[in-house]
């Protein structure tokens, strides 16, 4: 826009009007076309702030087309009372230019200073945060256990640095310790072992020698009463048979309706006869048979066959033989007889129904040494648990209210360990199996 009034900077110019009361009577702007904009009035908020309140005005305002920076002051009487409004307003755009552009500048300059200052800064800080995050990696990995973790500085060029380096000077001191304590661990629990491996082998010892002491003093007291049994109970069965057999001749043919009764008495004899004998036996088993025998398992198990016919076919009991190994094995042909019917007549009692026995022997070795294995099962109605544990200590017998003593069973092991072997069972309610291990000879 055109105006005579003065210019303000490169391209800006200022506008002056008069008012009286609120009516624009002289002014510079010019309307389009270039006619003064005589006749127009001020808004209302200007004429109630300077001619109402009598104050100045200040603020930008947009003039036709363009904005201003205005300023409306009041025109006083004599009075002092309000009369007309005097405006001054100059153009805001050369102002808001030079802000912009002194604002451009100090961006630029700011940019500058910070290109400038910025790497430097960040090396700075760099300088100062690496040692920092190190450390804190550091922490972070021995506290996961990594002793031998460090912070990988090596020169301590301010303060930070050289806490670095103490630190893996602790951190050394610290690893050195716990391998110390690790190597004194190792070696305390190594001799805690040595010694709890050497007082279990005692104990075992102990135990083991404790048990032959046991068992040897109630062999000696069982060897004293065998032969008390044999001398007291003996002399009388033989005055009873005696005396019973000059009665069957005394009688003669008298004495046939008592026959069943004299028979019944016979085998009475007998019974009390073998019951010494087989505490007699089981007194000296430790004494009989060979110190080195050699015996063929197969033959040996053939043998026992006729022993027991007799027995398997009153009770419909069938046995099966299945001998794979020709090894010889170290004990006596008689043991091993002894050893088969006992377990055959035993099985026998425990299958009244009927059914069937097998003896099966194959190789195996154990603890480096050859040997034979030799199964005997059975299927019948199996050994209580009450008593399996302890079936082959003397005495104890499942048969006890029919006739069995229990020592069977405990001179069958005495005969097997004797020569170093072992012999050991299992048993359910689908029958019995004893296996026995023997050394080969």
């Amino acid at each position: 826009m055109t105006s005579s009034g003065r210019a303000f900077g490169e391209g800006s110019h200022g506008t002056t009007s008069l008012f009286l009361d609120d009516l624009r009577i002289a002014t510079n702007v010019t309307v389009p076309g270039g006619a003064r904009a005589l006749g127009t009035r001020a808004s209302t908020a200007v004429r109630d702030r300077v001619i109402g309140q009598g104050q100045v005005w200040l603020d930008r305002a947009q003039v036709l087309d363009d904005w201003y920076v205005s300023a409306y002051a009041p025109l006083r009487d004599g009075a002092g009372r309000p009369v007309g409004m005097i405006y001054v307003g100059i153009l805001e755009h050369p102002f808001a230019a030079a802000k912009r552009r002194t604002v451009g500048w100090v961006l630029i300059g700011f940019l500058s200073v910070a290109l400038v200052t910025v790497p430097l800064f960040l090396r700075w800080a760099r300088s100062i945060f690496r040692p920092l995050e190190r450390i804190g990696a550091t922490f972070e990995k021995v506290g996961a256990g990594d002793l031998a973790a460090r912070t990988g500085i090596s020169r301590g060029d301010d303060e930070i640095a050289e806490l670095a380096l103490a630190l893996d000077g602790v951190l050394a001191q610290l690893q050195d310790h716990d391998r110390q304590m690790r190597a004194w661990n190792d070696e305390l629990n190594q001799r805690v072992e040595d010694r709890t491996a050497a007082l279990r082998r005692a104990a075992q010892e102990l135990e083991a020698a404790t048990y032959q002491l046991v068992q040897s003093e109630k062999l000696a007291a069982l060897g004293e009463i065998s032969a008390g049994i044999a001398h007291e109970i003996n002399n009388p069965l033989a005055v009873i048979q005696g005396n019973l057999d000059v009665l069957r001749e005394v009688l003669g043919d008298a004495a046939t309706p008592a026959d069943t009764e004299l028979r019944l008495i016979d085998d009475q004899i007998r019974r009390i006869s073998l019951i010494v004998t087989q505490l007699l036996d089981f007194a000296r088993a430790d004494q009989a048979g060979e110190d080195h025998p050699a015996t063929d398992l197969a033959q040996a198990v053939a043998e026992c066959v006729p022993l027991v016919g007799h027995m398997l076919a009153r009770s419909s009991v069938s046995l099966r033989q299945d001998i794979r190994s020709d090894r010889p094995v170290r004990i006596s042909r008689i043991a091993v007889q002894q050893v088969l019917v006992n377990l055959i007549v035993n099985a026998v009692h425990a299958m009244p129904k009927g059914g069937e026995i097998r003896i099966a022997g194959q190789d195996e070795d154990r603890a480096g040494a050859a040997g034979v294995l030799l199964e005997v099962a059975d299927d019948g109605e199996g050994i209580p648990a009450a008593i399996l544990k302890n079936l082959f200590e003397p005495f104890v017998t499942s048969r006890a209210g029919s006739g069995g003593t229990g020592l069977g069973l405990s001179i069958c092991r005495r005969l097997i360990e004797r020569q170093g072997g072992t012999i050991a069972v299992s048993s359910d309610n689908g029958g019995s199996t004893f296996r026995i291990w023997l050394p080969a000879a």
